[in-house]
């Protein structure tokens, strides 16, 4: 008898584990999500790319095809590419004034926990964001952090 107290122990451990419905799993795991509210992080306003973009460069790159281009079948070539030139001129303008405002700095509100139902496994898993805890996370690519399941709400 005294050899199968572990096991016993073991297996009412694990008895303890499981919720007995879905939704008693759901309410545990939105219980344990509340616990931990949404961070308030000052960051940019948009997503930055990983390398910054070069809008000087792009534009010279687009007027230099733009001078390239064979327009010996147009009638008025001249007009067309002037306009074609004056057009990606104020593209690129937008495009540069779209960067600085994303470069702006305001708060988000980040969720640093969420649930999701696995209803193959019958269990409701938590995930959590440690970049996000942290206050390391920054609207950037690559600095978000990624969810990892850290609890499991078995049915």
């Amino acid at each position: 008898m005294i050899q199968r107290l572990p096991f016993i122990l073991f297996a009412l451990v694990l008895a303890g584990c499981s919720y007995p419905s879905e939704q008693k799993a759901k309410e545990a795991c939105d219980e344990w999500r509340s616990r931990t509210a949404e961070v308030t992080i000052t960051s940019f306003r948009d997503e930055q790319p990983s390398k910054p973009a070069d809008r000087e460069k792009e534009l010279e790159i687009a007027l230099n095809e733009i001078e390239e281009e064979d327009l010996g079948a147009y009638r008025d070539a001249d007009r067309f590419r002037a306009e074609t030139r004056a057009f990606q001129i104020d593209f690129y303008d937008e495009l540069i004034q779209e960067d600085q405002e994303g470069r702006e700095m305001i708060e988000h509100a980040v969720t640093a926990r969420w649930c999701r139902q696995d209803s193959v496994n019958e269990q409701v898993l938590g995930y959590e964001n440690k970049t996000v805890i942290t206050k390391a996370w920054k609207n950037k690519q690559g600095a978000k952090g990624k969810g990892e399941v850290v609890k499991y709400f078995r049915y």
